[in-house]
């Protein structure tokens, strides 16, 4: 039985998510994440599914424009909604947070930056799973076209959202 469990954990798709997923978990809306609230429940099931760290810190960057455009009696319910969201993350047991870096996940992030990309973040999160084998799941257009530019990462597995929910089992 439990080489049975093995096989089965071992065919589990592993995929790390963009800071755009991990939003709505945080209280925050995206556009263009059709039937989020549909499927992302079936996907934490079914997938293994992983975070970067540095991901909270660009979620609460986020939440921070956002006191821009609120007013201070809103911001006790978003912050209180953030930080519900953030004990579902660290806690559930459904996602799984990533070490921060490493020398490997660096030196791709330095080769990246010499091929001319900037974004450190961005940068992190797939030098992370590129080294760590994980099929990243965004929306970031420069992300996803890095594997056609650079032949050194032809091999890594990228979809956004509607590629993911597309390739979700019946139920």
């Amino acid at each position: 039985m439990r080489k049975c469990k093995e096989a089965v954990e071992s065919m589990t798709e592993r995929i790390l998510f963009d800071t755009t997923y991990l939003l709505p978990i945080l209280g925050m809306r995206v556009r263009g994440l059709r039937e989020y609230e549909k499927c992302i429940g079936r996907i934490l099931y079914i997938y293994d599914v992983y975070y970067h760290p540095v991901s909270l810190i660009e979620s609460k960057w986020e939440l921070l424009h956002l006191l821009r455009r609120i007013r201070i009696e809103e911001w006790k319910t978003v912050t209180s909604r953030y930080r519900q969201g953030l004990n579902y993350i660290l806690k559930s047991g459904k996602l799984t947070q990533l070490r921060f870096t490493n020398i490997e996940i660096e030196e791709e992030v330095d080769y990246l930056i010499e091929k001319g990309y900037r974004d450190y973040f961005d940068l992190l999160i797939f030098s992370t799973a590129f080294i760590k084998g994980l099929t990243l799941v965004t929306e970031d257009s420069e992300l996803r076209s890095i594997p056609s530019k650079l032949k050194r990462y032809e091999d890594i597995k990228i979809m956004n959202w509607d590629e993911l929910i597309k390739s979700l089992p019946n139920e």
